[in-house]
């Protein structure tokens, strides 16, 4: 546990794929320790109504 997360390459990946969607969605992402955890934080842009 608290292990800093890892893109891995999509197409060469058998599990994990998780960290790619939110890279593709969100506009900004990270991490940080969270005792022997790792949290990951994203901010997606907000959808506007019309």
């Amino acid at each position: 546990g608290g292990e800093r997360p890892v893109l891995r390459d999509a197409q060469l990946a058998e599990s994990g794929r998780g960290l790619q969607i939110v890279d593709a969605l969100a506009v900004h992402w990270g991490h940080r320790p969270d005792g022997p955890r790792t949290t990951v934080w994203a901010e997606f842009p907000a959808r506007v109504r019309r």
